[in-house]
């Protein structure tokens, strides 16, 4: 089959794990033998890909001569392209969506706006809306549809009425270059950090990221004489003036640190330096950094979500997402020395889930819709 995959605009280099899903996903994509033609369209101001003898990439901006240029050209410019260049299937391999007439596979990454609509950036400025309209025709009309865990597929079927068979489970991957990135220890000293003596968490400030139970759970910690860190790293959603005024308030303003955006090598030596991953968010059902964390031997301290537990299993530590007692606790007592062998599995099990497998997954999957396509003449 000649495949069209759909990467829409890529995602900038602060826009967190969409940025680095996409840009590992076709690596992996380049390091791969697939089976059938690969044409890959995206959207930038300049031209990011060079052709390969397996893979061709269609700028689709320059078609429509330039990012801004007559919106319904601009919409319908991808339907056109890819019905142009005989493409038989699409693949989004993120929720960015495109109108096109031909068959489809769909990925959904989260659902976050109808398991818990209260938070701002899912319902203010019409955010539950729009999100209707970006997911409610792609779901439906998928002859496919790829989710990371059981979770994210009972919340597909149950909300957007989807039948079971047609929603694959391909697990998140872990980003395949975490694997070989050197470390730049730098950035200690940097933040005046020690080895062991800080808990980490990555995230955007977003209200759902749910960075005031780590703030609380610290300042329980201090106040049993207990004296650790916080490092956030992670681009401000409109909230990080309220944590860092909570922070004040609690007088720990010693205690947290608030390290903005970081190198993917300063990500590392975060990572590798930590006491824990403290990942406390709210919305999943599945996340990478949890991924990345396991990989590079970092316990994992995570709020017991529905989808974290179906992503995770056994391999990391879970606290009461909402009780800053309960996660003070498990960071006061958890030991590296008495978990030697979860930390060998969790790291078996992150580097088994790369983006190489997590490609081959879904190429395994699209290839069950082969047979379809003899059914009729282009």
């Amino acid at each position: 089959m000649k495949i069209g995959i759909y990467v829409g605009k890529m995602f900038k280099s602060t826009v967190g794990g969409g940025h680095i899903f996409e840009a590992n996903f076709i690596d992996s994509l380049l390091n791969l033998e697939i089976p059938h033609e690969i044409v890959v369209y995206y959207l930038s101001n300049k031209d990011l890909y060079v052709d390969t003898d397996r893979v061709k990439f269609v700028n689709l901006a320059k078609k429509a001569c330039g990012l801004n240029f007559l919106p319904f050209i601009k919409k319908n410019i991808f339907n056109w392209t890819v019905k142009k260049d005989n493409i038989d299937l699409v693949y989004y391999c993120t929720p960015k969506y495109a109108y096109t007439e031909l068959p489809y596979v769909f990925t959904l990454w989260d659902l976050g706006h109808r398991v818990m609509p209260l938070f701002p950036e899912v319902s203010l400025k019409h955010q539950y809306e729009k999100r209707e309209i970006n997911f409610t025709q792609p779901l439906q009309k998928a002859s496919m549809i790829f989710v990371g865990n059981n979770e994210g597929k009972n919340n597909i079927c149950t909300f957007y009425n989807v039948e079971p068979d047609k929603v694959k489970i391909v697990e998140m991957p872990t980003p395949r270059d975490i694997f070989n990135i050197k470390s730049d220890e730098k950035i200690l000293d940097k933040l005046n950090l020690k080895q062991g003596e800080y808990v980490y968490y990555p995230a955007q400030f977003w209200a759902h990221k749910n960075h005031i139970r780590i703030v609380k759970a610290i300042k329980v910690l201090k106040d049993r004489g207990i004296n650790f860190k916080a490092v956030f790293s992670g681009a401000d959603k409109f909230n990080q003036k309220y944590i860092e005024e909570e922070v004040k308030n609690l007088g720990i303003s010693e205690n947290i640190i608030f390290a903005g955006f970081i190198t993917r090598e300063e990500l590392v030596a975060l990572y590798q330096n930590a006491h824990s991953l403290v990942y406390a968010s709210l919305l999943g059902p599945d996340n990478i950094p949890p991924l990345e964390a396991m990989a590079l031997g970092c316990p994992v301290i995570i709020s017991d979500l529905k989808g974290h537990i179906d992503q995770l299993g056994d391999n990391v530590t879970y606290f009461e997402a909402l009780n800053e007692y309960d996660l003070a606790d498990k960071i006061e007592n958890l030991n590296r020395l008495q978990m030697t062998d979860k930390l060998e599995n969790a790291k078996k099990i992150a580097t088994e889930r790369n983006s190489d497998n997590y490609v081959r997954s879904v190429f395994v999957n699209i290839n069950s819709l082969t047979r379809y396509f003899e059914c009729w003449k282009k």
